[in-house]
């Protein structure tokens, strides 16, 4: 067997192992929810925030789209609104991966009550710098964005899209 194929299928293989685990450049966890953020979640399962760990690449942005969307389909947002969320999820976590020094991406989903809010973070300390079609594209699909010192959050809230 050749060296760089052996390579190649060990870096596949590390890529796969299960959120959770030690060794996973993955990490999933549900964060304990206190005082007022307990009071704004709905009572439907969830019991504190969602925080999503991925390496920098472009490559995890479907994983983050897809937890965005699943996010909202529980919150009730209708499809229309679920792709706003979904987009909004890709812009930001594409400016974060472009940010210089970030080598991981954390993103915290929280569920509230009929509304999904998305928080990203690229560890490291690098600044995440939205260009002004990825504002646009954000100011468009969600209704609450603040971009902070190295963070952009966003919350969508159901029923936002009706005429």
């Amino acid at each position: 067997m050749r060296r760089g194929s052996r390579r190649r299928r060990d870096a596949a293989r590390r890529r796969t192992h299960v959120a959770g685990r030690s060794d996973s450049p993955v990490t999933v966890r549900e964060v304990t929810a206190t005082g007022d953020d307990a009071a704004l979640r709905s009572s439907g399962g969830l019991d504190g925030p969602i925080e999503l760990i991925v390496p920098a690449a472009i490559e995890m942005a479907a994983m983050v789209r897809l937890m965005s969307a699943a996010l909202g389909a529980e919150v009730g947002l209708s499809l229309d609104e679920v792709d706003d969320v979904r987009l909004a999820a890709a812009e930001v976590f594409a400016a974060a991966v472009d940010a210089d020094g970030s080598d991981r991406v954390a993103v915290t989903f929280e569920v509230l009550d009929g509304a999904v809010s998305a928080r990203f973070v690229a560890l490291g300390g690098a600044a995440i710098v939205l260009d002004e079609l990825g504002a646009q594209i954000l100011e468009s699909g969600v209704d609450e964005v603040e971009v902070g010192e190295g963070t952009v959050r966003f919350v969508k809230h159901s029923g936002s899209n009706a005429d």
